[in-house]
């Protein structure tokens, strides 16, 4: 249903009233479906089959091939595509890109809510080199435009018992074998992208994880950037910018960026951020706890020749564009680390907004909000991502001046509320909706004045600790001779240091060389027989040379110290398997979290102990005009933190891509990595979450007046694009 903006932006014109999260009697749920998607396409030529390394191509893509031969011919190609659709938005997906999400229609105006590109055009912009503009981009790096920018990954639809339907995309890349997944919501009634992102390690070493939710959005004469922040950081966190103003210069206005540009916000304490179009009167705004998202980006090629002409080479007739970038990291030169077994998870929204004129002051997932000063006085004007019928809208000013007003707020049309007290008041602005809160906060924002840090000094590690931290950061950066280097200078500076014992052994375990590890991580289980992380790994060790036995002895100590207890029961239990013991390997992964429970059951012929039992499929194929759902019920499951799951149902494949068919399914690779997974999927058994954890930032700089420019670091590798 198409609903024109209103002629007069501040009447509260209501054309539905929707409930936010169970369907209403009359309402549908939103629809989910795989179908296809014809564009234009420049194909690629075929990859490059030489393999490149860091040590002799600066690359650090390898096991992945270069896909570096563009093609220059233009032909319409049909691509697979996952559609998701309810009453405001409808999103289109495209697996065989990324699962890039290449377009979502704001149906209420007719609007594409980001930056359409009309046109599969790549450009050598990614790690591997093809890369395309538009619509959102799940950047998971190791580092940059992620491995996966233009290659296949796994989509699938899931319909939900609330009315709710979710794409599930997710790979497990090859660097590593670790893995994300995003889940993205439409809800029925909702307008706003709902998100839920996991990265997860199946494996049984450390890795480096890197996230960024890359958004695109027109780039117009009225485009500005809201950045609630008052400083910003470059991508190597080392040249720092006053926001919203910079030495006389308006940091939010596009047209005042005459280069490429990174834009980092420098602890900014509010719970969104997005960007608007003054002379479109349309925007997108993202909210999430900023304790648990902090990172938030914005991108600009500039306006330049060079950034106009990299932006006309990723188009035919559209752009040029921005990107507002959201990331669990601070900075992309920052890195963290997802330990074996860890699950680093977090949710954030994404809602497109029209009609608030020069943006938003204020936003929460249900509501934006806009304050507007002008000779006719002062007024909020007020867009729900939900209706919320009899709203009681609240404004209080300093001198004591109180207003209220009952709204009935919907996603169809701005409100307005005038406000009787003096222009230039500070107001408190309350929103209440059926008995709860919906938004609070004091007008105008206040926004904490922050300074640069102080710029650490670029010298040899002085003691062996300092060693030890900057290894940790050099093997983050997947820097590993210099990490390697470092952990050897910590141990020649204090032997017996656990921490550049242990970190040696993880390097040796990710080179193959598992004797040494052992002989270190034996050392330090000596040295200290509570060392959980070096008792697990010592098991680990025992497990790629083969030693069963001493894999078992070194496991079942590991279970008893905090921090390690379901790795070492999950690694018990492929010992187990490999032994051919399936039935001692049961309650072992029980114990351990349960993720390689469906190989010990179909090892011990199914539950009961006899013929395992017939795996159920899914539905497939594209719905009818009708509203879907006539598939099998969901299937619910729930993992560790509450968090609820469910299973595909008709209206999409159950796993598509180089992983696989089985619901729940794996292999042990031998390496501590799973293969053959559906990463999309829950088995019956759940699932865990885990939470952030931050590493190490790199130097800072100090401040020099009002703008701060510092030494920039060594060269990225290959793919690193320092400035995207």
């Amino acid at each position: 249903m198409f609903s024109p903006r209103p002629a007069n932006p501040g009447a509260a014109v209501l054309l539905l009233a929707l409930a936010g999260s169970v369907p209403a009697a009359g309402q549908e749920p939103v629809r989910v479906w795989e179908g296809e998607l014809t564009l234009p396409t420049y194909a690629l030529l075929p990859d490059d089959p030489n393999p490149q390394f860091r040590e002799t191509d600066n690359s650090i893509v390898y096991p992945y091939t270069m896909q570096d031969n563009l093609g220059s011919e233009r032909a319409d190609h049909t691509w697979r595509a996952f559609f998701l659709e309810n009453e405001y938005l409808k999103v289109a997906a495209l697996p065989e890109i990324g699962g890039r999400i290449q377009w979502v229609l704001d149906k209420r105006e007719n609007e594409q809510m980001f930056y359409n590109n009309r046109v599969i055009r790549p450009g050598l912009i990614a790690l591997r080199g093809a890369w395309i503009s538009g619509g959102i981009e799940w950047n998971r790096g190791p580092q940059g435009h992620t491995v996966t920018s233009y290659s296949p990954v796994n989509v699938t639809g899931v319909r939900n018992e609330d009315g709710s339907a979710t794409l599930v995309i997710g790979e497990i890349e090859q660097s590593f074998r670790t893995g994300w997944e995003v889940r993205l919501t439409l809800r029925p009634g909702v307008a706003r992208l709902d998100q839920e992102i996991t990265i997860f390690n199946p494996t049984d070493l450390p890795h480096p994880y890197y996230f960024w939710n890359n958004t695109a959005f027109p780039q117009r004469d009225g485009t500005r950037f809201i950045y609630p922040m008052s400083l910003a950081t470059d991508h190597f966190g080392t040249t720092f910018y006053r926001f919203p103003e910079d030495s006389g210069v308006d940091m939010t206005r596009l047209p005042n960026y005459p280069e490429p540009t990174s834009i980092f916000a420098y602890r900014a304490v509010h719970d969104f951020f997005g960007a608007y179009d003054s002379g479109d009167d349309r925007g997108i705004v993202q909210t999430a706890d900023h304790r648990e998202l902090p990172g938030k980006k914005g991108w600009t090629w500039g306006q330049g020749d060079d950034g106009m002409m990299n932006q006309r080479a990723l188009t035919d007739e559209d752009g040029p564009y921005i990107e507002v970038q959201s990331g669990p990291l601070p900075t992309q030169s920052d890195y963290a680390w997802v330990n074996p077994g860890q699950r680093v998870f977090w949710s954030e929204q994404w809602t497109p907004v029209f009609g608030l004129g020069e943006g938003f002051e204020y936003a929460t997932p249900d509501l934006v909000v806009e304050r507007v000063e002008d000779e006719a006085g002062t007024r909020f004007l007020f867009l729900a991502t939900r209706a919320l019928p009899g709203a009681d809208v609240r404004l209080r000013g300093e001198g004591g001046t109180e207003h209220s007003a009952p709204l009935d707020l919907a996603p169809e049309a701005v409100a307005t509320v005038e406000w009787p007290g003096a222009p230039g008041d500070a107001i408190e602005v309350a929103v209440t909706a059926g008995g709860e809160s919906v938004l609070s906060y004091r007008s105008p924002l206040a926004i904490p004045p922050e300074e640069p840090p102080p710029l650490a000094e670029a010298i040899e590690p002085a003691n062996a600790e300092e060693a030890f931290q900057a290894a940790e950061r050099a093997d983050k950066d997947l820097n590993r001779a210099e990490a390697r280097r470092l952990h050897e200078r910590a141990l020649a500076l204090a032997p017996g240091h656990p921490g550049a014992a242990v970190g040696l052994a993880v390097l040796d375990l990710k080179a193959g060389l598992y004797e040494r590890a052992a002989g270190r991580l034996a050392g330090v289980a000596a040295a200290d027989p509570e060392h959980g992380f070096a008792r697990f790994l010592h098991a680990v060790a025992r497990y790629r040379l083969g030693d069963d036995e001493g894999a078992l002895d070194s496991a079942y100590l590991a279970t008893r110290l905090a921090g390690v207890e379901d790795s070492a029961w999950r690694l018990i239990g492929r010992v187990k398997v490999r032994q051919g013991k399936a039935r001692e390997a049961i309650p072992a992964l029980r114990r351990g979290g349960r993720e390689l429970l469906p190989l010990a059951l179909l090892g011990a012929g199914g539950p009961g102990g006899g013929a395992a039992p017939p795996r159920r499929t899914n539905q497939t194929g594209t719905p009818p005009a009708s509203p879907p759902g006539r598939g099998r019920s969901p299937r619910r499951t729930h993992d560790r933190t509450g968090h609820r799951r469910a299973d595909s149902v008709g209206g999409a494949p159950a796993c598509r891509g180089r992983l696989g068919t089985g619901r729940g399914r794996a292999r042990d690779d031998g390496a501590g990595g799973r293969t053959g997974v559906c990463v999309y999927r829950t088995a019956g058994d759940g699932s865990r979450t885990g939470t952030v954890r931050h590493g190490a930032r790199r130097a800072r700089s100090t401040a020099e007046g009002g703008r701060v420019r510092t030494r920039t670091g060594a060269p990225l590798p290959r793919g690193g694009m320092g400035g995207r």
